[in-house]
C-alpha cells in the first residue's frame, strides 16, 4: 500500500465491516483501463490518483442511535433494511458533488474545517427529519407510497422518493427525472431543464430489470459503456440486504461502496480549524465528515450483480444533456443488440403529453408509476 493512502487512510479512522464471501483487494495490475464514474486511470500508473479519487466519493452507510423515524416508536437504526435508502442517497451526493464542487474536486482531512460547500453538501444527509435528504425523509416518503418505515425499497422506489424530496430542496440546484419504460426522451428531459426560472442541473434516474433472478450476461458491455460516460454517477443495486453502490469497473469486476457498515449517527457540526491534525495528535476521534469516506476498494465480478438496478447520468446543462444523450445512441443503442434502454428523441403516440414537475406533482405519488417499473423485465 502507497505510503500517501496509508495517511489518507488514517485520517478516516474507518473500516468496512467484513462481509461473508464478499472479495475485496488492493488494485490489481492490468493493462486494462479501470473507468471510476467516466475517468479512465491506469492501475500501473495512477494508483495514488484512483485512491484518492475513490476516497472523496461521499460513502454512505448504516447508522445508528439516530432520532426515531416515524415518532417515538420508530427504528432508531436503518441496519438490515435501509442499504438501497443508501445508495440512492450515495449517488444523489455524488450528483450534488459533481455540481457545486466539479468532479476533480478531492477530499482531505481538512476539507470540512475549509470548504462550506462541502460541509453543506453533509448536512443535506444527516440522520435527522430536519436533512432534505435524509433517511427519515426518504423512509417517510415510502410511507405515502404504502411502503412502512422499515421496508426495504427496490432502486426505482428510492429514485422516486428523490425526486420527490429534491423540489423541496433549494441548494442542491438539481431537477430529478425517472426514466419510465426504460425509454429515456430527450425531448423530456430538455422540457423540464426549462421549465425552471433558475439555471439548475438534470440528475437522470434509469430503472431496470436485466434479468429474472440473474444479470443477463449479454447486457454487460452495455453497462460498462454507461459507466464510461463522464456524465455517469454509476449504479445502484441489488436485492434485499444486498444493495451497492457500483462506481466503476475494469474488465470483468465492478468497484463498488458497500453501505452494510454501521456507524454511529454522525452530527454534522461546526468547522473547526486544524481538526483532523489535532485529532490525529492526540489520538482523538477523527472529524464527523470521516465516516463518510470509505478507505478500502471493494470489487466484485459482473457476473454478481442483482438485475435489479438503475443506472445515473448528472448534466450540468442542456448542452451536457445533448452530449449525453448522443454519446448513448452512438455507443450505446447503436452498438448492441441488447441496448440498457431506448433513447426516443420524443414521446411514443400512446403516452401522455409530458409534464415538468412542480412541487404539488411531486408530492403526489404515481402508483402505478412506481409499481410499472420496479416489476417491469428485460430478458
Amino acid at each position: 500500500m502507497d505510503s500517501y493512502w496509508e495517511s489518507m487512510v488514517e485520517a478516516t479512522g474507518n473500516s468496512y465491516e467484513s462481509g461473508a464471501g464478499v472479495e475485496y483487494d488492493d488494485l490489481p495490475l492490468s493493462d486494462e483501463p479501470l473507468y471510476l464514474l467516466g475517468h479512465a486511470y491506469s492501475t500501473k500508473h495512477d494508483r495514488e490518483d484512483i485512491r484518492l479519487d475513490h476516497l472523496s466519493r461521499l460513502w454512505v452507510t448504516y447508522r445508528r442511535d439516530f432520532s426515531p423515524i416515524g415518532g417515538s416508536e420508530g427504528p432508531k437504526t436503518d441496519k438490515g433494511w435501509g442499504c438501497m435508502l443508501r445508495c440512492g442517497q450515495m449517488m444523489l451526493a455524488e450528483a450534488i458533488v459533481r455540481v457545486k464542487l466539479g468532479r476533480a474536486w478531492r477530499w482531505s482531512g481538512e476539507s470540512f474545517a475549509n470548504d462550506t460547500t462541502y460541509r453543506d453538501i453533509l448536512r443535506l444527509f444527516e440522520d435527522n427529519k430536519a436533512a432534505p435528504f435524509s433517511i427519515h425523509q426518504i423512509a417517510s416518503m415510502g410511507v405515502s407510497d404504502g411502503k412502512p418505515v422499515g421496508q426495504w425499497f427496490g432502486p426505482n422506489t428510492v429514485a422516486q422518493a428523490i425526486r420527490k424530496l429534491s423540489a423541496f430542496d433549494q441548494f442542491a440546484n438539481l431537477l430529478v427525472h425517472v426514466a419510465l419504460d426504460n425509454t429515456v426522451i430527450i425531448d423530456d428531459l430538455k422540457a423540464l431543464l426549462r421549465s425552471s426560472a433558475d439555471s439548475k442541473a438534470l440528475l437522470l434516474f434509469v430503472p431496470l430489470r436485466l434479468g429474472l433472478s440473474d444479470l443477463n450476461q449479454q447486457y454487460v458491455p452495455a453497462l460498462k459503456r454507461c459507466l464510461e460516460m463522464p456524465q455517469s454517477l454509476g449504479i445502484i443495486g441489488g436485492k434485499p440486504n444486498h444493495a451497492h453502490y457500483f462506481i466503476g469497473y475494469q474488465g470483468n469486476e465492478l468497484y463498488y461502496l458497500d453501505p452494510h457498515t454501521t456507524q454511529d449517527c454522525a452530527v454534522i457540526g461546526p468547522a473547526v480549524s486544524g481538526v483532523a491534525a489535532a485529532a490525529a495528535a492526540s489520538g482523538s476521534p477523527p472529524p464527523p465528515d470521516a465516516s463518510y469516506h470509505c478507505p478500502s476498494l471493494r470489487r466484485m465480478p459482473f457476473a454478481r450483480l442483482d438485475p435489479s438496478l438503475a443506472v445515473g447520468f448528472v448534466c450540468a446543462n442542456e448542452a451536457q444533456l445533448d452530449d449525453l444523450c448522443a454519446s448513448l445512441v452512438r455507443r450505446m443503442v447503436q452498438q448492441f443488440d441488447l441496448p440498457l434502454f431506448e433513447v426516443h428523441q420524443t414521446r411514443p403516440s400512446h403516452w401522455p403529453a409530458f409534464e415538468p414537475y412542480t412541487l404539488a406533482s411531486q408530492i403526489k405519488f404515481d402508483q402505478q408509476e412506481d409499481e410499472e417499473d420496479d416489476n417491469y423485465v428485460l430478458l
